[in-house]
């Protein structure tokens, strides 16, 4: 009966690890939690709703990322995605720029900005680099709150 137990139990971990959603890109984070505020977003109901959102598949996920130069040499980026929740989701996102070593480029664009996307609807989200020593970027994101 034990052994039984311990095998459904690891079942049900691994279907569970297995469907969550993994960063297309490296550079592009989309946390745990960015979301619209309801019953589902407090303290107490938090784990029993995030169990039922990543059982359907609810939340922000990642679509395509392109990266290249402007006409003027600037970084530019596109990371396109989309909400699959039924309900809008709000969210700030956060853009920084990376040299040639991996060393955050130090600017006063990098800020935390406001997004709202409305339920099962694409969004894209845009940026050019402040410097043209820019190479790289990493896109966090957080809830609105």
């Amino acid at each position: 009966m034990k052994t039984f137990l311990a095998v459904c139990l690891l079942t049900v971990l691994l279907v569970f690890c297995g469907c969550q959603s993994k960063d297309k890109e490296s550079n592009v984070h989309f946390k745990p939690g960015v979301g619209s505020d309801n019953i589902v977003s407090n303290f107490i109901t938090r784990p029993i709703g995030n169990f039922f959102s990543a059982l359907i598949g609810e939340g922000i996920e990642e679509g395509e990322t392109i990266m290249g130069r402007n006409e003027s040499g600037f970084l530019v980026i596109n990371v396109k995605g989309y909400n699959r929740s039924p309900g809008t989701k709000r969210f700030k996102y956060k853009v920084e720029w990376l040299d040639v070593n991996g060393a955050t480029i130090s600017n006063r664009t990098s800020v935390w900005l406001p997004m709202s996307v409305t339920g099962k609807n694409t969004f894209s989200i845009n940026a050019v680099a402040p410097t043209k020593e820019a190479v790289n970027f990493t896109l966090d994101t957080k809830r609105w709150e």
